[in-house]
């Protein structure tokens, strides 16, 4: 019986397959091919869009808020660095007290300059810095008619005004980096110590396969 059931079992093991195996390497790459072309066809008779960030209220709205922190930083920066002065009364006070702890106040004069400064340069660098990234990040992302020239359209400082540079694209470079994830993405440009911030979480690629084939193109610059 045993003997019976080997020789009734079909053998599959060395048959041919009848059916072949797609290739999906070349179709895909069929497809890019196809894309990239009709991509220059376009690019041929007119400016393509390649990204789009739109929300001016939240840029004013991060703006105003950065704008108003400074001078609150300032006077802080201002209240500390004249503590020292304000606390004379006291000390002559306390010391008529023979067990008044007067550390308290040898501390204050000594730390109230360099914490009055620190809050003054820590305020109005951090406005500064918000002020300078908003105004660097983009909002419309042009590439011209024939694919050598790109327009960067950024926010002003209100928000509701925009700065336009057009440069070539040979001197812009997309950067990666791997603490922002998926929300951003930074073009950096010859001679411009800031980067140009692409909001991806909430901005939109209208030309993604076009995008990577000319700005998101890592090159030296």
């Amino acid at each position: 019986m045993f003997g019976l059931r080997l020789l009734t079992r079909p053998l599959s093991i060395g048959w041919p397959r009848l059916i072949p195996r797609r290739n999906y390497d070349a179709g895909y790459k069929l497809r890019e091919e196809t894309r990239w072309r009709e991509n220059l066809e376009v690019l041929a008779r007119k400016d393509v869009t390649l990204f789009h960030y739109e929300n001016p209220t939240r840029m004013a709205l991060f703006n105003g808020v950065a704008a108003a922190l400074g001078p609150l930083w300032v006077y802080l920066g201002s209240f500390a660095y004249g503590l020292a002065s304000k606390m004379d009364p006291y000390r002559e006070k306390m010391a008529e007290l023979d067990q008044s702890p007067m550390w308290i106040l040898d501390n204050v004069d000594q730390a109230s300059r360099g914490v009055g400064t620190a809050f003054c340069l820590f305020g109005l660098s951090l406005s500064t810095y918000w002020l300078l990234r908003s105004r660097h990040t983009v909002r419309r992302l042009i590439l011209r008619k024939g694919g050598k020239l790109l327009t960067i359209v950024t926010y002003g400082f209100v928000g509701t005004g925009s700065k336009t540079i057009t440069l070539p694209v040979t001197q812009c470079a997309a950067v990666h980096q791997k603490f922002q994830g998926k929300r951003r993405m930074f073009i950096t440009v010859n001679d411009y110590y800031f980067k140009f911030q692409l909001n991806v979480e909430k901005g939109t690629f209208l030309n993604k396969p076009l995008f990577d084939r000319t700005v998101g193109i890592s090159k030296m610059v």
